[in-house]
């Protein structure tokens, strides 16, 4: 059995490059999933599940399409990845360091839009702004249009009572 764990943890340089937030510096910056191995074992007719390997793979990012951004171009992970060897999980969790807060996790708009044009250019970065804003402004259409809903499936039940009467 394989979980997987995903996370935005900053590794030792890889392929795509960016800005640090604090300076002018140039860091490497990938995203890694966690894959741990587990097994069970039967002690007692209870069952327990023991962790022993942790499997880190780093993606690169790419261009995103969550409309949840609201400035700036949005990130996502890219397919392609590196793996890299399995370690156990003692071992990483002595090494990992401090849980990062959530809002260090956060990327304002202008260190995604410098994260990005090295790969991409003006035009594609403002081509995913537009598009991830009319699907901001479509779901803006379906709230104002919600409350209209339950109407219209008063008026298509009636209509359909109706055509039952008819045919009775």
């Amino acid at each position: 059995m394989t979980n997987k764990i995903e996370t935005n943890e900053t590794r030792p340089p890889r392929r795509k490059s960016c800005l640090k937030k604090d300076d002018d510096t140039v860091e490497q910056l990938s995203t890694s999933s966690i894959e741990i191995s587990d097994s069970c074992q039967e002690i007692d007719d209870h069952h327990h599940v023991k962790f022993e390997n942790i499997g880190i793979r780093n993606y690169d990012m790419t261009l995103g399409d969550n409309p949840s951004c609201m400035y700036g171009p949005p990130v996502s992970i890219d397919w392609d990845y590196a793996e890299e060897q399995k370690v156990s999980l003692d071992e990483y969790e002595l090494g990992r360091g401090a849980r990062r807060e959530s809002n260090q996790m956060q990327m304002n708009a202008l260190y995604r839009r410098r994260l990005l044009e090295r790969d991409f250019t003006a035009d594609e970065m403002q081509m995913a702004e537009h598009e991830i804003q009319k699907i901001r402004n479509g779901r803006e259409r379906t709230k104002m249009l919600l409350p209209f809903c339950k109407l219209q499936e008063a008026a298509e039940s009636a209509k359909r009572k109706s055509k039952r009467m008819m045919a009775a």
